[in-house]
């Protein structure tokens, strides 16, 4: 049996940046709803993954930076941002509840993963 492959954060976090746009086309206004099925498939390699490469900075900020799930995380931070744009509309105020909700429901990809 073959061993898991290792993901670069470049590669973790491209890949849950593209798989997040191809699941965001598969809702209006685009409305490709065939690219839901395409989207999950660029989110494999990362459950496959060994396990993710590491900075080897002392610094605990970097440290943080550096890690793989906070690029996932980020990733989807953009994604849900996106979908969920259409919240801020309404008053200058919601972009407060937007923001928090884009940052709480970016944390569900990188937990599934883990």
């Amino acid at each position: 049996m073959s061993r898991p492959s290792q993901l670069s954060r470049r590669m973790t976090f491209g890949l849950s940046l593209f798989g997040g746009c191809l699941l965001w086309t598969a809702f209006p206004p685009i409305n490709w709803s065939f690219m839901a099925w395409f989207a999950p498939m660029l989110w494999m390699p990362l459950l496959t993954a060994d396990r993710f490469v590491s900075s080897k900075s002392p610094k605990r900020l970097k440290r943080i930076l550096g890690n793989s799930y906070t690029h996932m995380w980020l990733a989807h931070v953009v994604y849900w941002m996106l979908m969920l744009q259409g919240l801020r509309l309404a008053h200058w105020t919601t972009h407060f509840g937007w923001l928090a909700i884009g940052l709480y429901l970016g944390i569900y990809l990188p937990c599934f993963v883990f």
